[in-house]
């Protein structure tokens, strides 16, 4: 039998006993120090002013496509393109707020969208922003991806 999962850390032992340590001596259990840390360290890592940690990326990306649209970037009905291979937790902010979700196939070798997928989403709809998702770790071409976004001003 293939069991489904194993040890969710390297050191499984010594690493529940750390979090549990620090969760012990901890005032919060989030939005605390190590998140302020973590968020200075993380901007100053991808060479931007600020970074906000969120609890997933289900929320992360709510947060984006809303704060898009409180900076009038976006409005109800737009096109929102995203990889046909994901997670609800991308599609679902989408809908919720009142965009409208194209999706995009995938190539077969990679698991993800390749910029001539997108290049074709794009000769069909009015698309204003891109959703990549890595399924399993493999990506798509994102260099000429993130070109194709450029060159037609797309958020991704």
């Amino acid at each position: 039998m293939i069991p489904l999962m194993k040890n969710t850390f390297i050191s499984e032992l010594e690493t529940k006993k750390e979090l549990a340590s620090f969760i012990m001596s901890s005032s919060h259990l989030s939005m605390g120090e190590q998140c302020l840390l973590f968020e200075k360290e993380f901007s100053e890592f991808q060479g931007v002013k600020h970074a906000v940690l969120f609890n997933s990326g289900g929320s992360a990306n709510l947060a984006i496509i809303q704060t898009l649209k409180n900076l009038g970037q976006l409005k109800d009905g737009d096109k929102v393109a995203f990889s046909g291979l994901t997670w609800a937790t991308n599609t679902m902010p989408i809908i919720q707020l009142g965009l409208v979700p194209v999706p995009i196939d995938c190539n077969s070798l990679t698991l993800n969208v390749m910029s001539n997928d997108l290049q074709h989403c794009l000769e069909n709809d009015d698309i204003k922003v891109f959703f990549a998702t890595n399924v399993l770790g493999f990506s798509g071409d994102l260099d000429n991806i993130k070109k194709v976004c450029k060159e037609k001003k797309l958020y991704y």
